[in-house]
């Protein structure tokens, strides 16, 4: 039985393409058993860890930002004294609702800083605070600040005291 040329030619181009499709499955079996699928698996697994950190990192940007606003809208005034030897930075400032000059931190401040951002307290309606109990400091007047200096703000052995 003699077959005709076109469907030798059909039978020789159907046995590459089985022969082709059969090196591309070797091949990606190849290239699973030595982990080239997990490596992507692992690459797009970075690829998510690196996104949320950004999303992270863009939401506490923004906290900061309300905390920034939320002492603005409370105080006036507010001007940088020193940076203290373990990193805060001490201002002076009043609140828009007395005429006494403060000397204390800034919530915005604590809250941008790793060590001291646990610190910050949100009191509701947009408005922080700085558990400085805990910081081991008190809020002084400027008066205060101005005879005592350092000495006054400190209240207690404390997280901030060291360096």
């Amino acid at each position: 039985m003699h077959s005709s040329p076109s469907l030798m030619n059909a039978m020789v181009i159907t046995g590459r393409i089985l022969k082709s499709i059969f090196i591309i499955i070797m091949i990606a079996l190849a290239l699973s058993l030595f982990g080239f699928f997990e490596t992507n698996s692992q690459a797009k697994n970075d690829n998510t860890q690196l996104k949320n950190s950004v999303e992270k990192i863009n939401v506490q940007n923004e906290i900061i930002k309300w905390i920034k606003k939320s002492e603005e809208t409370i105080k006036r005034n507010i001007k940088k004294i020193t940076t203290l030897e373990n990193g805060l930075t001490v201002y002076s400032f009043q609140y828009k609702s007395e005429p006494t000059i403060y000397v204390g931190f800034l919530a915005h401040d604590l809250a941008q800083n790793n060590k001291y951002k646990h610190l910050v307290i949100h009191m509701g309606e947009g408005h922080y605070a700085i558990h400085y109990e805990k910081l081991g400091f008190q809020t002084i007047t400027l008066k205060t600040w101005q005879q005592s200096g350092i000495n006054a703000l400190k209240k207690s052995k404390n997280i901030a005291n060291r360096k």
